[in-house]
């Protein structure tokens, strides 16, 4: 049986949920069934997500409110959605204790860091590409040794890139494992988690054709697995 992944996502002011359909694909491909879940702030909802999912991924999205991490709004910080922002962070409360596997992507490794003390730079300039999400936009130096390093096996790989925003300083137990060719965190994972992963790029939208992206979401979901 596919373990179930959890997935949380955007949502709109209509209450319209939306996510990019290759998180889906890339779960589905690699043995897992991706589940969008409802965003909610009741307590026995969470409890039971914490309980039923075998796995979680905070996906991309809109930026999170400084208040998080004790800044102002910078004039660049846009589209936040307050909601999503308590919901995620209850929902992380409730499961990073559990050391069920969770893979935090763009948005999603940046509100992680947060919610464990860090904090991030409100804006950067170049790290927005304009061409397809499939087309790598930079190049990302992995830590030899770290947890990246052991899944991907490479020293330094091209991703994509779609933020403005990126972690500063990391959270509780957090390590730095790459970063963008200008001096950037791109990748970090927890020492204190059996799997807990963030990448700044989207893994996702290069499936099947990066094999590097293809080992996150494999040892992503062999986790997922091993946890039943």
């Amino acid at each position: 049986m596919r373990p179930l992944i959890a997935m949380s996502t955007s949502i709109d002011d209509k209450n319209l949920l939306s996510i990019n359909k290759d998180y889906l694909t890339s779960v589905y491909q690699r043995g897992g069934l991706g589940v969008i879940i409802s965003p909610t702030l009741e307590q026995r909802i969470i409890t039971e997500y914490a309980e039923e999912f075998d796995g979680f991924i905070f996906c991309g999205g809109d930026d999170i409110d400084p208040k998080y991490y004790g800044e102002e709004k910078h004039a660049e910080t846009k589209n936040i959605c307050s909601f999503r922002d308590e919901f995620e962070y209850l929902l992380f409360q409730n499961i990073y204790m559990t050391g069920k596997p969770i893979l935090a992507i763009c948005r999603g490794a940046q509100v992680l860091s947060v919610f464990l003390g860090g904090n991030l730079f409100q804006h950067i300039e170049g790290h927005r590409q304009s061409a397809p999400r499939y087309v790598t936009g930079q190049k990302t130096y992995v830590e030899k040794g770290g947890f990246l390093y052991d899944i991907i096996g490479k020293e330094k790989i091209h991703t994509n890139s779609f933020h403005h925003q990126c972690v500063k300083s990391l959270g509780r137990g957090l390590v730095c494992d790459a970063r963008s060719d200008d001096g950037y965190i791109e990748a970090w994972y927890s020492e204190k988690h059996p799997f807990c992963l963030g990448v700044q790029w989207h893994p996702e939208n290069f499936y099947p054709l990066d094999s590097s992206s293809s080992k996150i979401f494999d040892a992503f979901i062999s986790a997922c697995i091993k946890g039943n």
